[in-house]
């Protein structure tokens, strides 16, 4: 089964590359697709991309301070949701809290680098492929277990890195209040 990953700036490419390399450690059946990784040279990119998010029935977004409101994050997202097709969208929060995202990737469940939700979407995902695919949960917990420590690791030194970009408008606390009452409103 394929697995896009989205990112956007040096970052969030390094939490993709780490995710290329480690779920099909966990889950061998699984091929994860970066698009600078598996776009072919001189092919057209854009159509590419397209390609890959029609066939993909799941994405992790990994999101960072720098890329938050990425308009080209923002476009992978919705075209894995595919609407009432029901392609998930998982976004991956690196140096980010919950509260920190707005917008349509607020609507996403978000999951934070931690082992108990890492675990969680690893199962998810292993949830979706074809039976025949699917470990078993014993299984699926002992990759996992054998695997944990290397991506522990490497998003805690992803997280920690000083990226040259530009400051980061960090949300106050008088925004996300306007922004809970406008969805209070909206329900």
């Amino acid at each position: 089964m394929k697995v896009f990953l989205s990112w956007s700036g040096d970052r969030s490419r390094e939490v993709a590359e780490t995710l290329y390399s480690w779920l099909p450690s966990v889950i061998q059946a699984l091929k994860p697709w970066k698009s600078d990784e598996d776009i072919t040279s001189g092919a057209a990119w854009f159509n590419q991309i397209s390609t890959e998010l029609q066939d993909s029935k799941i994405g992790i977004v990994c999101l960072t301070p720098e890329n938050v409101s990425s308009p080209w994050l923002l476009f992978e997202a919705g075209a894995i949701y595919k609407g009432s097709q029901g392609g998930l969208p998982c976004a991956l929060l690196i140096g980010l809290e919950k509260a920190d995202v707005s917008g349509p990737l607020a609507q996403l469940q978000m999951t934070s680098p931690s082992k108990e939700e890492i675990k969680k979407l690893v199962r998810d995902i292993n949830a979706l492929q074809s039976d025949d695919r699917r470990l078993t949960g014993p299984q699926l917990d002992d990759a996992f277990q054998l695997r944990w420590h290397f991506l522990e690791e490497r998003l805690d030194v992803i997280a920690n890195k000083e990226i040259n970009s530009q400051p980061v408008a960090t949300r106050t606390d008088e925004y996300k209040l306007d922004e809970i009452i406008q969805n209070t409103r909206s329900i």
